[in-house]
Formats: structure tokens, sequence, C-alpha cells
């Protein structure tokens, strides 16, 4: 089904199939133990089978994205920290992005010389979908509506 998806994609808005060269799929979370009680294990489960995807469409897909967090010993979320770090990440500066999406979340990357996009700080800080159901509302409707 999910590799359907990609295809149905393609052809929907004209993109040439052969000029994907990723496909990251983060898919549906299921069940999330971030911060473990003792005597439980930190765990997740997600539906979304990556290597099916990859099967059905030939493209190399990155997935499990909450597993592989924790098991570097994250909570397996927030997932956005290491994009973030990628993407802003400076040699003396503490970079700070505020991600806003169905539960936005906040950044803090420390400089390279102070462990970088490796010891970035990040947590969900509130529910970011209010903020965009309001704007979507303003600016189709011209209603706040909150």
């Amino acid at each position: 089904m999910v590799g359907q998806v990609v295809h149905h994609f393609c052809a929907k808005h004209r993109v040439d199939f052969s000029s994907i060269d990723l496909i990251g799929s983060h898919g549906q979370t299921i069940w999330l133990v971030s911060m473990p009680k003792e005597g439980e294990t930190r765990s997740s489960f997600t539906l979304g089978e990556g290597a099916i995807m990859s099967g059905m469409t030939g493209i190399i897909t990155v997935a499990e994205f909450r597993t592989c967090d924790q098991a570097i010993g994250r909570q397996g979320a927030p997932l956005v920290a290491l994009v973030d770090g990628i993407f802003l990440h400076h040699p003396k500066n503490w970079p700070i992005c505020q991600n806003i999406r169905e539960t936005a979340n906040v950044c803090f990357i420390p400089p390279d010389n102070e462990g970088g996009i490796y010891e970035t700080i990040d947590w969900g800080c509130g529910p970011g979908n209010i903020l965009i159901d309001a704007a979507l509302r303003y600016f189709i409707d011209g209603e706040m509506g909150v």
C-alpha cells in the first residue's frame, strides 16, 4: 500500500519516479515508551514497513526513526533534533529551532566545539496543530476560530 502511494504521488504531481533518491518514512506511531519506569523497556511500535516500501519502489528507504533514536539513548521523540542540528549547527553559536507541527517542539543545538548535533537538547512543548488550524482558518476563512 505505502509503496503504491509513492507511485500515485509521482503520477499526480508529474514527478519523474527515477528522480527520487531516497524515501524517509516515519510511519504511524502506535505505541511509545520514551521514559520507562523501573522494569519497563524503552520501546516503540510504528506501522509502515520500510523494507516493504523499498521493495515496492526499488528506492532506498530509511525508516524506524523512533527505534534508532532510542537505540542511541534518546527518548524516541521528538525526532527532528538530528535534522535541525544538521541544517542549523554553528561552530560557535547556539541555534534554537521551534518546530510547529501536531506536537510542537523546540531544539537547542550546542556549538560544534561543545558537541553540536550529538548533544542537542529538545522536547515537545505544546499542541502546535492549534496554531496551524488557527492560521488556516484566518487565511482561508478570514476568522480566527480559536
